[in-house]
């Protein structure tokens, strides 16, 4: 059983932790930034891996890329 963005929990009771709250905000926010005007060419699990920077976060993210037609 997944719990939050991707974590695995026994306890679906258990409350989110204060980095889980953070991860969850950081992939809420990349989604409205990028996926949300991509007409589905982003996606964003809500699993995705998140990495903090000292200038940003990094979101794991799904890109489409179109077949080229000759």
């Amino acid at each position: 059983m997944l719990y939050g963005p991707g974590i695995p929990c026994l306890d679906p009771d258990r409350p989110l932790t204060r980095s889980e709250l953070a991860d969850e905000h950081w992939i809420n926010r990349a989604r409205d930034l990028y996926a949300v005007s991509s007409d589905d060419d982003i996606e964003i699990d809500d699993d995705a891996k998140v990495s903090h920077g000292t200038d940003g976060t990094w979101v794991q993210a799904w890109v489409f890329v179109r077949t080229l037609e000759d």
